[in-house]
């Protein structure tokens, strides 16, 4: 065996580290154990960037659901005071008053101001 520091990451298995001298199999060690702690904080940091940017998301999605509610609330509300029915009837009922009033020969209201 020459005196190169092993690669643990090259070993095909965990029996492959046991050919080297317990020294160098504690510094693998200590170098696997330096990359899984490197590795863990990677990830953390990984997984906190991407659960804020669901947070903010979740937060996204809470506000259009309000602002399509006022909407559907705004739609309703315009809904009831423009009943078809109703203007309709008003419409002609005003006709029938117009023609009425032109049959009669009633001077419009507007005239008799002026």
């Amino acid at each position: 065996m020459s005196g190169e520091a092993p690669n643990p990451k090259a070993f095909g298995s965990w029996e492959d580290a046991f050919q080297y001298p317990i020294a160098a199999v504690r510094g693998m060690e200590r170098q696997l154990r330096n990359d899984i702690g490197s590795n863990c904080e990677k990830l953390r940091s990984l997984v906190g960037t991407s659960y804020r940017d669901l947070l903010g998301t979740a937060e996204s999605i809470i506000e259009m659901n309000e602002q399509m509610q006022q909407v559907e609330s705004y739609l309703s509300d315009m809904g009831i005071r423009c009943n078809s029915r109703l203007l309709d009837k008003k419409a002609a009922n005003f006709r029938a008053w117009d023609s009425d009033s032109k049959a009669t020969g009633t001077v419009a209201v507007a005239e008799r101001i002026a």
